[in-house]
């Protein structure tokens, strides 16, 4: 019983904090914590994230890219219309991008750096 007012009573200091000033919506939280959906069938993965023993998560074609994959890589971006709007709207430059791939639902997996 007293372990349920303390944990009723944690709860209810958490409801009173308050939220940073700029989300002050629901989508603003939502994108505060999941980072933001656009929702155009491209995905953007920062290879920075994935660097270290513990994220060893990325294709080899990105581990160990030349300059000319990355080219290859920057040309097929250049010439696909929704991988350049994607990367417009997120403000990502096309030397940045290090691989494009398609995914099975035939959207775009976008390795950028």
């Amino acid at each position: 019983m007293r372990h349920t007012f303390f944990r009723a009573a944690a709860l209810a200091g958490l409801a009173l904090l308050p939220l940073p000033a700029a989300a002050t919506t629901a989508d603003d939280v939502a994108t505060l914590l999941f980072g933001r959906n656009y929702h155009d069938n491209v995905t953007v993965i920062n290879i920075a994230d994935h660097k270290g023993p513990a994220n060893n998560d990325l294709p080899p074609t990105v581990s160990y890219a030349t300059p000319r994959s990355i080219a290859q890589a920057q040309q097929q971006a250049d010439s696909d219309p929704m991988v350049q709007e994607a990367l417009a709207r997120r403000g990502i430059k096309l030397h940045n991008v290090v691989l494009v791939q398609t995914a099975m639902n035939g959207g775009k997996i976008v390795y950028v750096k």
